[in-house]
């Protein structure tokens, strides 16, 4: 996002250290301390490499011009991506920073951390709303999902202190954030969710697309 006159600048950070896509577009706004933060989870099937965080400009474009919101910060989430047909790798060519084959649950993992971090560096405790278009709205409650029942996949082995190419640290938590939300969200906003993943791939069982895109990332047969 191009900084506007008069506007905080986006920053782009990074909460992990084992591939290029694990970073955030973060913009504090420090005219309203005591607002939420409104943390965007990108959608794209959990594999398009075309679909990324900044699929959120525009609307935090609006955001910053309502100066009536409440609100202290936008962030937008990437995280790692699944291989798409459509836009094949060459595993022999391709840097392992860059190349997509996350599985799940590597995505959830990643908005995790991501928000870990966000947590760590800018302390909003559950002054925060979480909105995710598409998979990233399946993203967004299983985050918080996973937090509710105390429950983690794996540990995460990202660190706050992690420096990436084009990333800009913003933190100086020494050591690896544990993927772990000290507090939830006020409110989760869903756009377009896929919040059964059984029943989309069951009721479409005859559309090798719906297959494929489930099937794919998530291992799901």
């Amino acid at each position: 996002m191009s900084p506007e006159p008069g506007y905080p600048a986006t920053r782009t950070v990074t909460y992990g250290r084992s591939h290029a896509l694990q970073t955030i577009s973060v913009t504090p706004l420090n005219t309203n301390q005591d607002g939420y933060w409104v943390i965007y989870i990108h959608g794209g099937a959990w594999r398009d490499p075309t679909v990324t965080s900044s699929a959120f400009d525009n609307a935090a474009t609006i955001l910053r011009n309502s100066p009536d919101l409440l609100i202290s910060g936008i962030a937008s989430i990437s995280y790692r991506l699944s291989a798409h047909p459509s836009h094949p790798q060459d595993p022999a060519t391709t840097p392992s920073n860059e190349y997509r084959n996350a599985k799940h649950p590597d995505h959830i993992r990643d908005v995790e951390a991501a928000l870990a971090f966000l947590q760590n560096t800018y302390a909003f405790g559950p002054r925060y709303v979480l909105v995710g278009h598409s998979c990233g709205a399946t993203l967004a409650f299983q985050a918080v999902m996973g937090a509710v029942a105390n429950h983690r996949e794996q540990s995460f082995n990202g660190g706050a202190d992690d420096d990436g190419v084009g990333a800009e640290r913003v933190s100086m938590s020494p050591g690896p954030l544990p993927p772990k939300l000290s507090a939830h969200p006020m409110a989760i906003v869903g756009v377009a969710g896929i919040y059964d993943l059984r029943r989309l791939q069951d009721t479409h069982r005859d559309i090798g697309a719906y297959r494929e895109f489930i099937e794919g990332p998530l291992a799901m047969t």
